[in-house]
């Protein structure tokens, strides 16, 4: 009943966080028309401190949040509709899902689709079907034809889509040094010393989200493997999974002599002040390929994963160095050469359709533009 304000838009970015592409998109599409109304879905997990003055800031599915949300003539998120997750009852998850006549809801993913998910997602095998699968969703951006042939299965073919690019990774594309040296300050990374990011994903047995890797690592060969092969003095970050990271506060010990890389909620901004990313199924992977940021695969649980999750991509034809082991990972850092590597991310990127050009934020926003009339 409530009438639809052609003006608001609002936000949605996965756990609540401000980043991603939702994050690219707003800023650009303030830029370009600053009268707009901007609302943002916070929650418990989010760093609020970044965002904008400009946006109206609710909380997820609060009162508030779907009194906004029906307000809005679009809304714009990257979870494949503003409602993700399994919810209990096909009634119950529709009711969650309902938009109205003339209402967009445009989606991005969070990340490239990298971990199987939707109705193929092996713990809810028997539970979970793709005739369940319901989604707010009515237009998927996405940034390269592979991305968008496994989302448009993820959707059961529900939602078309557009090649438009993540908005994400424009900021890759205007990397200067003056940029990274404000990102780093901010981030509390040294300036006199190269950083090397560790960011494994997220795990049902938290265990495995970053806790029992840390235990079977030498961090001290770790580093001394890319001063070997990079030169310079290193030092370690550690980003979890925000989930994880919430769920290992009483773990600190882990972190303590470490960077925390979980201070900010924005990923991209933590890969522009690196010099080096190690992770293992994280979509983190393919936007080091578009900046071309040196990043290997360590993945002692690789047969497990294999089972439990699974992956839509293989990860052995992506341009990525693989190990299994800690001392397979020293030695490929000591061996690894950029040059080839950087090749293999402009040839792997090619392949996939990857269409990401410095510009997804501005394509996507002339199109949201364009909707708002």
């Amino acid at each position: 009943l409530l009438p639809m304000d052609k003006k608001q838009i609002l936000f949605y970015s996965c756990l609540n966080q401000y980043n991603d592409n939702p994050k690219y998109i707003a800023e650009k599409l303030h830029e370009l028309s600053p009268s707009l109304r901007f609302v943002w879905a916070t929650g418990n997990l989010d760093v609020t401190e970044d965002i904008p003055a400009y946006f109206i800031k609710v909380k997820y599915d609060s009162v508030a949040y779907h009194y906004m949300k029906a307000r809005s003539k679009v809304l714009v998120d990257n979870a494949d509709g503003t409602y993700s997750g399994f919810a209990t009852g096909r009634a119950y998850k529709r009711r969650r899902l309902v938009i109205k006549p003339n209402q967009v809801n445009i989606s991005t993913g969070h990340g490239f689709p990298l971990k199987i998910s939707g109705a193929a997602y092996k713990p809810f095998h028997g539970q979970y079907s793709e005739n369940d699968y319901f989604t707010s969703s009515t237009l998927l951006a996405m940034g390269s034809v592979l991305e968008q042939n496994i989302h448009e299965q993820i959707t059961n073919h529900q939602v078309p889509s557009k090649l438009l690019g993540n908005a994400r990774a424009d900021i890759l594309f205007s990397v200067t040094e003056e940029k990274r040296s404000k990102l780093r300050k901010k981030l509390g990374f040294p300036q006199d010393k190269k950083v090397v990011l560790y960011a494994p994903t997220y795990r049902d047995d938290i265990e495995w989200a970053g806790i029992k890797q840390m235990e079977m690592l030498n961090v001290d060969k770790l580093l001394e493997s890319f001063s070997e092969s990079c030169g310079g003095e290193w030092v370690l970050a550690l980003r979890f999974h925000q989930i994880a990271r919430q769920r290992m506060k009483t773990r600190t010990c882990m972190v303590a002599n470490f960077i925390d890389a979980n201070r900010f909620g924005d990923m991209m901004e933590y890969l522009v002040a690196s010099d080096a990313v190690i992770t293992d199924y994280s979509s983190t992977m393919f936007d080091c390929a578009i900046g071309r940021i040196p990043c290997v695969l360590y993945t002692p649980d690789w047969e497990q994963y294999q089972l439990d999750r699974g992956l839509y991509v293989n990860l052995l034809e992506t341009p990525f160095p693989r190990a299994n082991k800690a001392d397979e990972l020293y030695e490929i850092i000591r061996k690894f050469n950029r040059k080839s590597y950087e090749g293999k991310c402009a040839q792997y990127l090619k392949e996939i359709g990857d269409v990401n050009d410095g510009n997804a934020s501005a394509k996507t926003t002339a199109l949201i533009l364009n909707l708002l009339g």
